[in-house]
């Protein structure tokens, strides 16, 4: 099959990226045809023979009617239509996957497939591979970023809720532009026009199902890892690996840090709270790693922690951990139960309970032999394998196809 994959970064990002550039290799080594759109970059790691890519977008920082224009394109852009259409006339793909597309792309390359579909004469697979919840709700986290308070009222569509509340990251202005841009696609029922909807998570698909877009649409396919099996001799410490955000849950445990300097904490990642672990003398900030050398900063902690304060889908973090031989301690929200056997390859505190976090790390930290139980169970723990998941992906391409072909029939 000849495949378009698209997405607005093309560079290797975080968990989204990793999840492309992946997912590109597994269906290439299978033999299909996979190019790539996205962001024009110079520093790009993938993209298409035809040297067709959408123009880099830099949201904010200009003024006046330029700043206007911005504004209007991060909502439906009239330039990503055309490339985009002129790169599936070139291609002809028969299968387009979607991932994140918001703002930089816009869901202007959902009515371009789907212009393509009706014109082509052939039939076509049009799938989304959903990361975060904002094809739902204007707050892609479904957290309103100034009251800090987990909401999914907005589901049943009456976003103006995000603009009077300002539940975006930037204040107002961005909160009214969210509310707009999901008003304008959802009355226009853009996420009608795809096939089918992946979702890594059962908590994701329940939410997504409670639109009606989208109900009928999803299907719970979890993130597959293609990590190989490794074993480390452990060391004592504490491990968070991940962005040094709030809503992460990273302030919260640099709190709990500083109240148990019995603990060694290992902090690798990068983030706006990367200055807070300064002077703490049982924290170390290991900075942005990546490969091999994360792998065995993962595989060497007695634990890893994962203590998010917003919706998380499906961390590769935990899947990382897990396949590295390292327990989870991990918040009881999103899908990061779906991954922690609890009791087994690690254990879950109550979301956003600080109390409940800190006893059971410190519990956990003080009980070696039950960690080094967990570490042995972790050799059960069954993720989602590349192959199971081209096999259940090519299905849902393939029964896409299937289903548009019996209706040209008609």
């Amino acid at each position: 099959m000849k495949i378009l994959q698209v997405s607005k970064f093309l560079v290797r990002r975080g968990g989204v990226e990793t999840y492309l550039l992946d997912l590109g290799s597994l269906l290439s080594a299978a033999g299909h045809d996979v190019q790539y759109y996205g962001m024009e970059d110079s520093n790009r790691v993938v993209g298409n023979d035809y040297g067709i890519y959408a123009p880099a977008i830099e949201l904010g920082g200009r003024q006046g009617v330029s700043r206007v224009l911005d504004v209007a394109n991060t909502i439906n852009s009239k330039a990503v239509f055309k490339s985009f259409s002129k790169l599936l006339d070139s291609f002809q793909p028969d299968v387009i996957h979607l991932n994140n597309i918001h703002y930089h792309l816009t869901p202007a390359v959902i009515v371009a497939a789907h212009r393509y579909k009706v014109v082509s004469s052939k039939p076509v697979c049009l799938v989304m591979t959903m990361h975060d919840y904002h094809s739902v709700v204007p707050c892609d986290g479904c957290m309103n970023n100034s009251t800090y308070e987990i909401c999914d009222r907005c589901l049943d569509g009456r976003y103006s809720r995000c603009a009077i509340s300002q539940c975006t990251r930037g204040g107002r202005a961005k909160s009214v532009v969210a509310a707009i841009e999901s008003t304008y696609w959802h009355r226009k029922k853009v996420y009608g026009l795809l096939d089918c909807a992946i979702c890594p998570s059962m908590y994701m698909k329940n939410k997504f199902d409670r639109v009606p877009e989208f109900n009928g649409k999803t299907v719970h396919l979890p993130n597959f890892t293609n990590l190989e099996r490794r074993s480390y001799k452990k060391e004592r410490y504490v491990l968070y690996f991940g962005a040094f955000n709030r809503d992460k849950g990273v302030g919260t445990l640099l709190d709990i840090a500083e109240k148990h300097p019995e603990i060694q904490f290992k902090f690798a990642g990068k983030g706006p709270l990367a200055g807070r672990m300064n002077g703490t003398p049982n924290v170390e900030n290991l900075g942005f790693n990546t490969g091999d050398a994360l792998r065995e900063i993962v595989g060497r902690a007695t634990l890893a922690v994962m203590p998010s304060e917003c919706l998380e889908n499906s961390p590769f973090a935990v899947l990382e951990a897990l396949c590295s031989g390292t327990p989870v301690l991990g918040a009881r929200i999103g899908g990061i139960p779906e991954l922690i056997d609890e009791g087994v390859t690690g254990e879950l505190f109550e979301f956003r309970n600080s109390s409940d976090l800190e006893s059971k790390l410190v519990s956990l930290w003080n009980d070696p032999e039950r960690c080094s139980r967990y570490a042995a169970n972790c050799a059960s723990f069954e993720p989602m394998s590349p192959g199971r998941y081209l096999d259940a992906l090519t299905d849902i391409y393939a029964g896409a196809m299937k289903r548009q072909s019996e209706e040209f029939s008609k």
